[in-house]
């Protein structure tokens, strides 16, 4: 028997999970080469961007967040704890599991970096209207939501 190939009609060529890629890594790309102006790293930038506002989290709920294991998110929250950037504790309803609260220093780190990111989406979305840029982000945290790391 011989083997006849069949092709399947295509979606949008390229893949818009491709492009979403492709947009995640050049924003990533430009965040570390800039070093966020030697005040944060992403990974750090995104711990304390979880913990802002007095939000409660573990490392273990950051980690499940965003997709890495605890262990591997470990290594950043020591390096955040050691620069005296976030503190752990024990909640009275919880001695069980440590929370993650960020400092004043953590804030001022926080807010320095929160100024380059908005630097950064500047000139990623110029041009952008901000109608398309709230679309952008809606689309964004649909596609969260629905692989479940909202």
């Amino acid at each position: 028997m011989e083997y006849e190939e069949t092709l399947l009609p295509r979606k949008a060529e390229p893949r818009t999970m491709y492009l979403v890629w492709r947009a995640s890594e050049a924003l990533r790309a430009i965040a570390e080469r800039e070093k966020m102006e030697g005040v944060l790293s992403l990974p750090k930038y995104v711990v304390l961007s979880f913990i802002r506002n007095g939000r409660e989290f573990t490392a273990a709920d950051i980690a499940k967040k965003i997709g890495v294991s605890p262990q591997s998110l470990n290594e950043t929250i020591s390096a955040l704890e050691k620069s005296g950037y976030l503190v752990k504790y024990f909640k009275e309803s919880n001695k069980k599991s440590k929370f993650l609260k960020i400092t004043q220093d953590g804030v001022i780190a926080l807010n320095d970096a929160d100024a380059f990111m908005d630097k950064i989406e500047s000139v990623a979305f110029e041009g952008f209207s901000p109608r398309h840029i709230e679309q952008m982000r809606d689309f964004m945290l649909k596609i969260n939501t629905a692989c479940r790391i909202a």
